[in-house]
């Protein structure tokens, strides 16, 4: 095949004896049937599979443990890589900061197809030289790259020109013991559904139980979903991924969230009648996939066990709408994400595009260039909770499960509803014997990642494993009777609990703003510093900053002012265990403001994401309420749910500000969230003293 490149095919023809000792004596023709590629590599070339998450990853290196000289080739979803090879270079530039070098990032093509070219050097010694090639086919996007030291290059040149003309990709083919159908919904309407069995059950009339996996996240995430759970059909489970209504290849129009629970249904009562089926369903998920694990289980008898990992519940005060009632714009990046189209959160542009741009209902066109329909579909109801939210969400429907459920949470979740959901659950449940069987989870992962690492030698994998064990395969095996078991970041251990909150224990620290000090660099804002004591102070005092979202950027660290409260270096460890909470005395001259705190140790490590508030819904979600001119407001913010060791000698932070990069900032008039262009500076005053006791409540162990 003939690619374009930086290699020409009269370079072919002219292999020295120094180039060719440099490849050895011949070729051998690879063949990768994971990735679906094969090409033609020098003999006697290392293989080594560095695939991890949803990236294959195969490289042929000249010398054992030495990958300086390489052929790579990686496979992704078309979706993680929005701009192609710009945001691996993206990646590459924020890793290696001045030591990279762009030689090129142009067209050309690729295998006979539309793809790109980028080369660049590390100028750290040795000097390293890398060609990328990329192109998407088929969602899926295909990296080859060639990288040697500088000054070998010109020996392994001909090794990387021969690769390059031979790479061929084909389809992979489907194993006999996988098959893909579609599978009518209640209405009619058919869902893209991937069955993987053992191998015994392909093959003779045994019954397994099965694992449900329902995301809408086809074109970024099904190969990575089908990698973490396949082993479990070496354990004798069966492995059923759906694509959910309207997304990957499932027919229909997506309705995000209320659309889970009755599809959610069908899919589960299709796989119980099917002939391979002993009956036993366990639904399974992390993220939007916890939630349809959790949706499916609503009313469905036949599912057995839930396993659901920072699973949203709350649709308008977490995921997608709004943070505790400051809008994410998630649904822009969402409805694209599942759709196959290119978007990225992490991309600094995007970001900063969400935080500044105004009014919130251009946010679609703001970042992407067009409207879209979901999030057209939802601004009418973006102002406060209403009934239209609780058709999206589970809290009201949770008693209606009636199978025990691991609710997880990863050490630096974004929410807190898997907490909410496992204490939802434990006070109604659907009867006593299930009750006690549900648990909570905190992990030392991040996001989603303890359902994807279900084999771990951790608490949290045999938690997982055992139960899968006890009610899907109804096997005899003691499971860990604690109801709650968490990881405590910065100490590495793991440690259980008969309930939520683990202790009765809290320490407390009162802010003082007396005798607060401004510190910053020349040129940024600043930060007021105040103290944070274990005695309440003598007397009354006040500490202010100004936010205005006109200039003031979050996305630019120096650009916002900030309130930061410190303790004195602790003599003795501490270990946070719960929802610290924050209370605050607060004034402000506008009618709305956004307040975010963030607790961190003195290294710096933050504690969980920190929490965020807009004032107007200070009483209630429903029924938002301008601030009054004068009103001392007495706010409550509970963090999310953290396991976390501050070492001796550190001190404890807390950080307050008015705006977070990544989240819509406040106009601060009071006006529709949705249709204000105006805005105002805001002077936000913090209180503290025996008459407004601003504190933080750190739960213990």
């Amino acid at each position: 095949m003939a690619v374009a490149g930086s290699w020409t095919v009269s370079r072919l023809g002219s292999t020295n004896a120094q180039q060719q000792a440099a490849i050895g004596a011949g070729t051998q023709k690879q063949e990768e049937p994971a990735l679906g590629v094969r090409l033609i590599v020098p003999s006697g070339w290392l293989r080594t599979d560095l695939s991890t998450g949803g990236v294959k990853t195969v490289v042929f290196s000249s010398a054992q443990k030495d990958l300086s000289t390489r052929i790579s080739l990686l496979v992704l979803p078309a979706a993680a890589l929005p701009a192609g090879l710009a945001t691996r270079e993206a990646g590459m530039k924020k890793a290696l900061g001045a030591n990279y070098r762009r030689a090129r990032l142009e067209a050309a093509t690729v295998l006979g197809k539309a793809g790109s070219v980028w080369e660049y050097t590390t100028v750290q010694a040795p000097i390293q030289r890398t060609v990328e090639y990329g192109l998407e086919v088929g969602g899926k996007f295909y990296v080859i790259q060639f990288s040697a030291p500088e000054a070998s290059w010109a020996a392994t040149e001909p090794a990387f020109a021969t690769a390059l003309k031979s790479v061929e990709l084909f389809e992979i083919p489907t194993p006999p013991n996988e098959s893909a159908t579609m599978v009518p919904m209640r209405d009619g309407t058919r869902l893209y559904t991937y069955v993987v069995l053992p191998r015994e059950a392909a093959t003779e009339a045994v019954k397994v139980p099965a694992l449900l996996i329902r995301s809408p996240y086809y074109f970024e995430y099904f190969d990575h979903s089908l990698e973490a759970f396949r082993p479990f059909t070496e354990q004798g489970y069966a492995l059923v991924y759906q694509s959910v209504r309207g997304t990957g290849k499932s027919e229909g129009q997506v309705h995000p969230m209320s659309q889970e629970f009755s599809d959610g249904q069908d899919a589960v009562r299709w796989i119980a009648h099917q002939t391979w089926c002993n009956g036993a369903v366990g639904t399974i998920g992390s993220s939007y996939d916890g939630f349809t694990a959790l949706a499916a289980a609503v009313d469905t008898p036949e599912v057995k066990l839930v396993l659901a990992d920072g699973a949203p519940i709350r649709a308008f005060e977490t995921w997608p709408a709004t943070d505790e009632g400051i809008v994410t714009a998630q649904l822009v990046w969402w409805d694209r994400a599942v759709n196959g189209k290119k978007a990225s959160q992490e991309d600094p542009g995007y970001r900063r595009t969400i935080t500044n741009s105004r009014p919130v209902r251009e946010l679609d066109v703001a970042t992407f260039g067009e409207q879209d329909p979901i999030w057209r579909g939802t601004l009418s109801f973006m102002d406060r909770h209403s009934a239209f939210w609780d058709d999206w969400s589970l809290p009201e429907k949770l008693t209606r499960i009636c199978a025990p459920v691991i609710s997880m949470e990863a050490k630096n979740e974004f929410t807190s509803d898997g907490l909410d959901a496992f204490l939802a659950l434990r006070a109604k449940p659907c009867n006593a014997q299930v009750g006690a069987a549900h648990r909570f989870v905190i992990h030392a992962g991040n996001h989603g990642e303890a359902i994807y690492h279900p084999f771990a030698a951790t608490p949290a994998g045999e938690l997982i494993r055992s139960y899968m064990a006890k009610y899907l395969k109804r096997e005899s095996v003691t499971v860990n009777a604690a109801a709650v078991h968490y990881s405590i970041q910065n100490a590495d251990e793991w440690h259980t609990a008969d309930r939520w909150p683990v202790s009765d224990k809290t320490n407390i620290y009162y802010l003082e703003a007396r005798d607060s000090q401004i510190v910053g660099a020349a040129g940024t804002h600043p930060a007021h510093v105040g103290r944070l004591d274990v005695s309440l102070p003598s007397a009354e005092g006040t500490v202010s900053y100004t936010f205005d979202p006109a200039l003031d950027d979050a996305c630019d660290a120096k650009n916002t002012e900030r309130l930061a409260f410190e303790s004195p270096k602790l003599k003795a460890p501490l270990d946070l265990v719960g929802r610290a909470e924050l209370v605050l005395f607060v004034k402000i001259d506008t009618p709305d403001a956004d307040l975010f705190a963030q607790l961190l140790d003195s290294d710096l490590h933050p504690v969980g994401q920190g929490v965020g508030m807009r004032l107007r819904f200070r009483h209630s979600m429903a029924a938002p309420e301008p601030m009054h001119p004068d009103e001392v407001a007495e706010l409550h913010l509970l963090l999310n749910a953290a396991a976390f060791r501050f070492r001796a000698d550190s001190s404890l932070i807390v950080v307050v500000k008015s705006s977070t990069c990544g989240l819509s900032e406040n106009p601060n008039t009071g006006g529709s969230m949705t249709n204000e262009t105006e805005t105002r500076s805001v002077i936000v005053e913090v209180l503290t003293g025996p008459a407004h006791p601003s504190r933080l409540i750190i739960p213990t162990r």
